[in-house]
């Protein structure tokens, strides 16, 4: 049964968690949302909750989640925008399959060699420095698809991107679906060496309008939800305008030249009509009398 807690910190006690989860033992608990809840830490209190599997701490002040060590059923984690520097006590959580870490202070993905069920991480604006620590670690993931380490000092950089998509089975990176196109610039890319190596990646990030690091926009950026996809690669950026003005242009060529109601047309056809009619009945006598000119 799903559990959000929104009470100030200091209620936050085993019989609050268990009036509002409807359970009768803290081991019974499956999810808990304590997000915004003026958190430091995964107290005592957490660690009773072995039978967790969704927990969420985001936009707290937690700074250890040495609490998370007894949940080793847990499946998806949520630790946004807090102050955390280390994810070793996810060693001991090896179902995790879901991890939002975004905007805290983790340096290395180290811990998350034990967590092979992980299939989406974030860790958007983090301190993560070395890409080839995190490749080693990542490559170990097979299960590894949905990767976000954007505005971290490893995102900086023309190779990044390249060699993310080359190591790794990824089908999206820093927000964006990845393509078969991708998968040729990195390669690309590798085969690349010197000033022809930094015209392809030049290239790449020209056509994907937007740094790989995410430096530009390191608030912007929702982190447990999609990022705006770039625009697409097969696209020029002003086709959209050509095709409107062409789309216009078959409507103007195909509308009445006479703008005028139906109505209006009507009465001034039929003026034009009855101020013919008698010269009309004078070309005709005209002729039944032989007249060959019946004008007047």
């Amino acid at each position: 049964m799903a559990l959000v807690v929104d009470a100030h910190p200091a209620d936050l006690t085993e019989q609050t968690i268990l009036d509002l989860s409807g359970e009768d033992e803290l081991c019974q608990v499956r999810e808990l949302v304590l997000r915004e809840h003026g958190l430091s830490e995964v107290g005592p209190l957490l660690e009773q909750l072995t039978a967790l599997e969704v927990l969420s701490l985001s936009n707290n002040n937690v700074h250890s989640l040495a609490g998370c060590t007894s949940m080793g059923r847990l499946s998806t984690l949520n630790i946004n925008f807090n102050r955390i520097a280390s994810l070793e006590p996810l060693s001991n959580c090896p179902l995790l399959e879901k991890l939002f870490a975004s905007s805290n202070k983790i340096s290395t993905v180290a811990p998350l060699a034990a967590c092979t069920r992980l299939k989406e991480l974030s860790l958007f604006r983090n301190l993560v420095a070395s890409l080839d620590e995190t490749l080693a670690v990542l490559e170990q993931l097979s299960a590894l698809r949905v990767l976000d380490l954007g505005a971290n000092p490893c995102a900086l950089g023309p190779p990044y991107r390249h060699r993310i998509v080359s190591t790794l089975r990824l089908e999206c990176l820093d927000g964006d679906p990845l393509t078969e196109l991708d998968s040729e610039l990195a390669n690309d890319f590798g085969v690349s060496s010197g000033a022809s190596g930094q015209r392809v990646a030049a290239a790449s990030a020209d056509t994907r309008g937007e740094a790989a690091s995410g430096a530009g926009s390191p608030y912007r950026r929702p982190t447990t939800a999609p990022a705006p996809h770039s625009k697409s690669l097969f696209r020029a950026p002003d086709s959209q305008k050509r095709a409107t003005r062409r789309r216009k242009g078959r409507l103007a060529h195909t509308a009445p030249f006479n703008r005028e109601p139906p109505r209006q047309r009507a009465v001034a056809t039929w003026g034009v009509v009855a101020a013919w009619e008698p010269w009309l009945a004078q070309a005709s006598v005209a002729v039944v009398a032989g007249d060959p000119n019946p004008n007047p």
